[in-house]
């Protein structure tokens, strides 16, 4: 079966010719030259949506991931001075203790005003910082109460 192609005579009717293997190879390699760039087009949009999400990952999910690591290290301390708080007999322990813990407390602060700037995490760091609050307030009346019991 082959392919017409409808073309006038000279006359002015209108004749049937079969198309030529040229025109089908033209029609066939414009076809597929129409695809590539259909699939290149969509391999670059791709990429720049994978380029997009990695540049997120890397200026907003690494350095809060890292804040919240340091954060985790310095509640683990402050935990640990919890034990070395209970176990002072006399003020200049308990005062060591106490400076110790406050500048745990300081180190803490910077973690979470850092984590603020974050963008995407920046609002869900007031309940944590809250319970951090209470954290250090119950520190504070250990150190109160260690005070007292060595008086």
């Amino acid at each position: 079966m082959s392919q017409l192609e409808e073309g006038q005579a000279p006359d002015g009717s209108v004749r049937k010719r079969a198309i030529s293997v040229k025109a089908k190879l033209r029609n066939a390699f414009i076809g597929i030259a129409a695809f590539s760039l259909l699939a290149a087009i969509a391999g670059v949009v791709s990429h720049q949506t994978v380029e997009i999400a990695q540049k997120d990952i890397i200026n907003q999910a690494l350095p809060a991931a890292r804040h919240v690591g340091e954060l985790v290290q310095e509640g683990a301390a402050a935990i640990d001075l919890t034990a070395a708080l209970i176990a002072a007999t006399n003020e200049e322990q308990v005062a060591q203790q106490q400076a110790r813990i406050e500048e745990i407390e300081r180190r803490m602060d910077t973690q979470i005003r850092a984590l603020r700037q974050i963008e995407r995490i920046g609002g869900q760091v007031t309940r944590f910082e809250a319970t951090l609050g209470e954290v250090f307030e119950v520190l504070r009346q250990q150190i109160a109460l260690v005070t007292q019991r060595n008086d």
